[in-house]
């Protein structure tokens, strides 16, 4: 594994790029967002047998389940925080600085597709859990977001997990037939 003062500047790159994101988002309506949204919503119609309609400025809105895939349900934030995490781990794995320069669009695809199936499993999680809640008993919007903020961050830590444990075997291997 390489810590070394030559992996600052993909450091700053990645850290750059983050806030950068970040920043965008701050200004992102719903169709900005439909790159994560789109695939997100298509998933929720085929496990929920219902159809979204795409209401401007607001996001996917599933009649049948009374529900709305909106900009906040889009998942950006999880987006960038695996893709800092996935970045910022692989590039310590490796001396080439053309891998380096590689491995940020492939940390751009894993994190979208982490970001879609996370999504997926959260949103489809909360439709189950509020037709099975009680009325009354917590607020809706706090289960929701209770919900929500315990999956992102298992996900999160399990991704980080699996990862760098695929990083140290696969490097351990590489290492031994280098």
């Amino acid at each position: 594994m390489n810590v070394s003062g030559k992996n600052i500047p993909y450091y700053t790159l990645a850290v750059t790029l983050f806030v950068s994101f970040k920043m965008l988002y701050m200004n992102a309506i719903a169709e900005d967002l439909l790159f994560l949204l789109s695939p997100t919503n298509m998933f929720v119609s085929l496990l929920n047998n219902s159809t979204g309609i795409f209401i401007k400025n607001s996001g996917f809105y599933h009649h049948e389940l009374n529900v709305l895939i909106e900009k906040s349900c889009a998942g950006f934030n999880f987006f960038i925080l695996s893709f800092i995490i996935s970045y910022i781990l692989c590039i310590q794995y490796t001396n080439k600085w053309k891998t380096k320069f590689i491995l940020l669009p492939i940390a751009l695809l894993i994190s979208w597709l982490l970001t879609i199936g996370v999504n997926v499993a959260r949103i489809h999680t909360a439709i189950l859990c509020n037709a099975r809640l009680p009325v009354g008993l917590v607020s809706p919007v706090t289960i929701h977001e209770m919900q929500g903020s315990f999956i992102y961050l298992f996900f999160l830590l399990l991704f980080y997990k699996i990862l760098k444990y695929a990083l140290t075997k696969y490097y351990t291997i590489y290492e031994k037939f280098a």
